[in-house]
């Protein structure tokens, strides 16, 4: 994963924060997140990232992301 990199070509229309800076959150917070998209998963685990083929193409793309989000956790985006 590398920053600035879209696979859109308007500067103009805005944009998510990408998915180094999810990343670097999901390792501050011991957290993981996996994307599955068409024949692949990409697993972040702690410092562990995996990426593996599998043997079902699913059309679209799921994102699963988990968090501590309990009280004791509160986070703000500071930009």
């Amino acid at each position: 994963m590398n920053q600035v990199n879209s696979t859109f070509e308007d500067d103009s229309i805005p944009r998510g924060l990408g998915l180094p800076t999810v990343r670097d959150f999901i390792l501050l917070n011991e957290g993981k997140m996996q994307i599955y998209s068409n024949n692949s998963i990409l697993s972040i685990s702690g410092k562990n990232i995996t990426f593996e083929n599998i043997n079902f193409n699913m059309p679209g793309t799921i994102i699963s992301l988990n968090i501590k989000s309990d009280s004791s956790h509160i986070y703000d985006i500071v930009t």
